[in-house]
């Protein structure tokens, strides 16, 4: 009877159940702000879907405005977005995550509302610049809000279901998108009325105080030199600049897909939600996967191996024009995505010291500016050189991204 029940134990089907029963066994101990933040980024993902995602294609079809205008307007805001993040993130380290959180929802609600009511291309870029910068410094602040309140042992884990939550959001966005028609009014007031719910709810959550005391940043040179001692680590330099480049490349398509899209198939605007639910859904799947994988060789042969699987995506939507053919290269940049996104979680992590968290991952969004920078060149590239010209750009990109990775390995040994 005994090896009877070892030979039970063995099989697939009681290996699924025993780790159903520790990831339940984990969730019930997660700490609330924890709770809040893997719930949250996935609604605001699904409000992101149902609105950011289709300013390229709204500035293209409303505003008549051009490929290399729209690159530069979807990028500046991130850019922006990574100089405040630094700022907002050394804030959050005295004043609170909670305050900055707030703050946060409460600007991307009102801006996406103002998106979908505004009648100028004025008034509708201001807004959408408002929107790019609050959720560059949403994504740090709650990287730090994991660090602070996970247990050392925990912190991948929990990361890893804010990022499939997140993605789940992105699954799901897109299908509340095409239900309620594609970049329309419908989609901006959902996703505004999403973040003022999710303001209100944040109220009644229960932060985490770093256990330190935090650190003192009266004054603007004082905050000034707090963020520059974060970016004297060279380490953590290294991993900016490789990001930032890396960040470029599965990025630019949020700016240059869509218009892409629009010229080259029939059916533009469907064709590019369908591409977001597949990265959505690739990411979702492939998250416990590479998760696992990372825990067992480490950050940077993640990183190596992301940047190797943005080559392949960049060169497989320059050849490819059926949509079964972009779905396959949508596949490899999402799996890139998440190899590249858990690995840097994870070094950062490990570069992070007392009640400093907020100022070393709002530094590391100083990467973000790669959404600028892949916005701009891809908007000027495909406008005078066309899409494939664009993308094998790119593919010279992330191996750059590549090179500077590995010249990290030296550093962060």
């Amino acid at each position: 009877m005994p090896r009877q029940s070892d030979e039970r134990n063995n099989t697939p089907e009681y290996a699924t159940l025993r780790n159903l029963r520790r990831s339940l066994d984990d969730a019930l101990r997660m700490p609330q702000a924890v709770v809040f933040i893997i719930a949250g980024s996935f609604f605001v993902s699904v409000a992101r879907a149902t609105s950011l995602t289709f300013v390229a294609i709204v500035m293209y079809r409303d505003f008549d405005m051009g490929l290399a205008e729209i690159g530069l307007i979807v990028g500046t805001g991130p850019l922006l977005g990574a100089v405040c993040a630094p700022i907002a993130g050394t804030w959050s380290d005295t004043i609170g995550r909670k305050a900055v959180v707030a703050v946060v929802l409460g600007m991307l609600s009102l801006s996406i509302t103002a998106m979908g009511l505004a009648g100028g291309a004025l008034l509708y870029v201001i807004a959408y610049t408002i929107a790019a910068i609050s959720i560059a410094v949403f994504g740090p602040i709650s990287r730090a809000i994991i660090s602070d309140a996970s247990q050392e042992r925990d912190r991948l884990i929990h990361y890893s279901w804010r990022y499939t939550a997140s993605n789940l959001g992105w699954a799901i966005g897109p299908i509340i998108s095409v239900a309620a028609g594609p970049a329309t009014l419908t989609g901006f007031l959902i996703a505004g009325m999403i973040f003022a719910v999710l303001l209100f709810v944040l109220l009644l959550v229960n932060m985490p105080v770093p256990d330190e005391t935090p650190v003192d940043i009266t004054g603007t040179s004082r905050l000034v030199a707090i963020i520059w001692d974060a970016l004297k680590d060279r380490r953590l330099l290294s991993l900016i600049c490789g990001s930032a480049l890396a960040l470029s490349v599965y990025s630019h398509w949020s700016a240059t897909m869509g218009p892409y899209l629009m010229s080259t198939t029939a059916d533009g605007p469907q064709t590019y939600a369908i591409l977001i639910s597949a990265n959505g859904i690739v990411v979702l799947l492939a998250n416990p996967i590479v998760r696992r994988m990372i825990a067992r060789i480490g950050g940077l042969p993640g990183l190596l191996a992301g940047c190797i699987m943005l080559c392949a995506s960049q060169i497989g939507f320059a050849i490819s024009t059926a949509l079964p053919a972009l779905m396959a290269s949508m596949v490899l940049l999402s799996i890139a995505e998440v190899l590249v996104v858990l690995a840097e979680f994870v070094l950062v992590d490990t570069l992070v010291s007392g009640p400093r968290s907020g100022s070393y991952f709002g530094a590391h969004a100083i990467s973000h500016a790669g959404n600028f920078f892949g916005a701009i060149i891809g908007g000027l590239t495909l406008a005078a050189f066309g899409g494939p010209a664009m993308f094998l750009l790119f593919d010279l990109i992330a191996l750059a991204s590549a090179l500077i990775y590995s010249i990290a390995f030296r550093t962060l040994r």
